[in-house]
């Protein structure tokens, strides 16, 4: 059974906040901070 993680993240003004579900945490954290993950967060 593989492992994935529930996260919560935010922007630099905690203003938003992005929920959400992933295999590979580190991954998904640098795609938020590049602005290259989901559609929602390149809005």
């Amino acid at each position: 059974m593989e492992k994935g993680f529930t996260y919560i993240l935010t922007n630099k003004n905690s203003t938003v906040l992005y929920v959400g579900a992933t295999k590979n945490l580190k991954n998904r954290i640098d795609c938020h901070r590049n602005g290259t993950g989901a559609v929602f967060t390149k809005k």
